[in-house]
């Protein structure tokens, strides 16, 4: 009895999805790309990188976005909205498949008539060498005035996750910037920390020391950094 209950409640269930499906093979075409943001048109895309998600730019009640590569089954999104959020897992399985290939992406819009539309496909390539996987950048407000609350995070590009390299709550709220890598290798790296803490701040395999950059020849201890190429010294602005 359980058996036959679990089969049935699976038919249910795969007939509700069958039926929430939306039909798109009733359409016009229109013969111009659709207008999407960011704009993902004509893009080499790295095989690694997180899923590129956006937002579709014309009027409609019902959006559907197929992405294909090679003849594959397409990757299908539906949207009420006109936000695409592509699935993690199969847009990477895509990607791995579609090395050195293209990609196309085909957007599909309702109108207020009750009738889709098709836009022009767009078409993209996939390369085959991947990005490096993570990004160092300085987190601030965008109405940026005082440094009350900045940090510097990284963000794995592979995926959304985000985590906090150095946060300035823990050094009083003074300002911390201009971090550098050598040859971006993660072992390498240094800062500046301003006001009441203030000093450069080397991290280098597995050391790590703060040093005072100001001299009696110069007006202020260094700004703007770049690591010489043999990773031993670092050049700085004044």
């Amino acid at each position: 009895m359980n058996k036959i209950f679990r089969l049935y409640s699976i038919l249910v269930i795969s007939a509700l999805i069958s039926s929430c499906s939306t039909n798109v093979s009733n359409y016009a075409q229109v013969e111009r790309y659709p207008v999407i943001f960011p704009d993902y048109t004509g893009i080499v895309i790295p095989p690694n990188i997180a899923p590129l998600n956006f937002a579709i730019k014309e009027k409609g009640d019902a959006y559907v976005v197929k992405i294909s590569s090679g003849g594959q089954d397409p990757l299908t999104i539906e949207s009420s909205t006109g936000i695409v959020d592509i699935p993690a897992g199969k847009w990477h399985d895509l990607l791995e498949k579609a090395k050195a290939k293209e990609i196309n992406i085909d957007i599909y819009v309702r109108g207020s008539e009750g009738k889709f539309q098709r836009f022009k496909t767009i078409t993209n390539r996939v390369s085959e060498e991947p990005i490096d996987n993570h990004l160092v950048y300085r987190l601030i407000n965008t109405g940026y005035v005082m440094w009350s609350a900045i940090g510097i995070y990284q963000r794995n590009l592979e995926n959304f996750d985000e985590s906090v390299v150095v946060d300035n709550k823990t050094i009083d709220n003074n300002c911390i910037n201009c971090h550098s890598f050598s040859h971006n290798n993660p072992k390498s790296m240094m800062l500046h920390v301003r006001s009441t803490h203030a000093g450069t701040i080397i991290y280098n395999n597995g050391k790590l020391k703060k040093i005072n950059t100001k001299t009696p020849h110069t007006l202020s201890a260094g700004a703007y950094p770049n690591w010489h190429p043999d990773g031993k010294h670092i050049a700085m602005s004044v």
